[in-house]
């Protein structure tokens, strides 16, 4: 995963921007992105707020086409996800990545800000996504868009600008962010130089002037060893070890593989509270890749709401109303449709429900007869527009989330893992 925010001037829009109300775009895998794509807005002015209106508006598309938006004032945008395949480049974009500037260079060229900008950003993903100049194209030089009069740039000339050698950063190069080593395995320096390609030892010596003439000329006799802590504190992992040692009591099996980003492990955290309608729960997703371990935590409910638990709507099962059952029901959910509306994690194998089938609105963890199956038993948020205070309807037994922007990140992350692992999630559930 790459992450534009480490660009300077670089703004994230990302949850600002207009999406459509029912339509997403797709994903890909990063490795795919093999090329870049170069875009005017073919517009005196605008901004990525108000080109995402016209794209969902007038287009019908899922959201904004670009990935970056660079406006006049040189003001970098981020505006999907890298590995969002987004409409712009049409049968080229499942391998592009998007950016626009925003004027008519029919009739007036960019900004000396935005042609900075554009440098600065076209060359960081170069080397964040490994695409050679070669593979920097504008929007008429991809198949299909010969007749298209966008960027209105010459692009061969951008593109030797791109093979210029960069200047390096002041900023000193932090190892532990792009080779972490939790493992605590020493490297000598002349490997650490081998690894990172992207600057020669005086380069290295310029922006770490701790380091000796010496050790960035020849491979020196001593060690050095990069920091175990990045890119997560040790406080950070410590909570990480707990929720392991809690899972394998249980006897859970965990996810360790850490060959590819995302291999998540999906831990819902109940709290002993009988009395309903609170969002007093956790879900924490926590995974591993290369070494370093990730934690994600949202505020949710695992159990159901006054509305189920009194059968208000006098639908209710005859059984009784569920709540899910501490154990780890492997393979459990898919990335789908809850109630045909909105994508969430639908239960796909059976898991066991408790029926809480005397409507006294107190939740009975123990009470009640046990049922094995499928149920509807989803991962699903609350409201769509803001963060919900009392569970209400939202639950009849499902794993709700209180706040809608945790849910899409949540969602996010899920896509990405089925991009690199497998179909199915596994949930686990723990009583704390």
């Amino acid at each position: 995963m790459v992450d534009p925010l480490e660009i300077p001037g670089m703004k994230d829009v990302r949850m600002l921007l207009k999406k459509h109300h029912s339509k997403e775009y797709g994903y890909r895998p990063i490795k795919s992105v093999t090329y870049i794509a170069i875009h005017h807005s073919l517009t005196k002015s605008g901004s990525a707020e108000a080109f995402a209106r016209y794209h969902v508006a007038t287009n019908n598309w899922p959201g904004l086409g670009y990935h970056f938006v660079i406006e006049k004032d040189g003001i970098m945008k981020w505006c999907n996800e890298i590995e969002k395949s987004t409409y712009h480049v049409g049968n080229s974009n499942r391998f592009s990545v998007g950016i626009c500037l925003t004027g008519d260079f029919r009739t007036e060229k960019p900004t000396d800000l935005q042609w900075k900008s554009l440098n600065t950003l076209t060359k960081w993903l170069m080397r964040e996504l490994s695409i050679e100049p070669e593979n920097v194209f504008g929007h008429s030089e991809f198949s299909g868009y010969a007749s298209k009069q966008c960027p209105c740039l010459d692009m061969d000339k951008i593109r030797l600008s791109l093979k210029e050698k960069k200047q390096p950063s002041n900023k000193p190069f932090n190892f532990a962010k792009y080779y972490p080593n939790p493992t605590g395995k020493i490297y000598r320096l002349s490997e650490l130089f081998s690894k990172i390609n992207h600057l020669s030892p005086p380069e290295l010596k310029k922006i770490n002037p701790q380091l000796t003439s010496e050790a960035t000329t020849k491979p020196p006799d001593v060690q050095i060893q990069p920091s175990p802590e990045a890119p997560i504190s040790q406080e950070v992992s410590s909570e990480i070890s707990t929720y392991i040692r809690m899972m394998e009591k249980e006897g859970y099996s965990i996810n360790y593989d850490d060959s590819k980003d995302y291999n998540l492990n999906i831990l819902g955290l109940r709290t002993p509270n009988h009395i309903p309608n609170k969002f007093d729960d956790s879900l924490v997703v926590f995974w591993k890749f290369n070494g370093t371990w990730h934690i994600k935590k949202y505020k949710i409910t695992t159990d159901p709401g006054t509305g189920p638990l009194l059968n208000l709507n006098k639908k209710g099962n005859s059984n009784g109303t569920a709540i899910l059952k501490k154990g780890q029901y492997k393979d459990s959910h898919i990335i789908g449709y809850h109630k045909k509306q909105y994508r969430a994690l639908v239960q796909a194998n059976p898991v066991t429900v408790i029926r809480d089938n005397n409507w006294d609105n107190i939740l009975d963890f123990d009470n009640g007869r046990e049922f094995t199956g499928i149920f509807g038993i989803n991962i699903h948020r609350a409201n769509e527009h803001r963060e919900s205070q009392q569970v209400d309807a939202w639950s009849a037994g499902c794993q709700v989330f209180a706040n809608p922007q945790d849910f899409k990140e949540f969602m996010d992350m899920c896509t990405k893992s089925n991009l690199e692992w497998r179909k199915n999630f596994t949930y686990s559930l723990i009583n704390v």
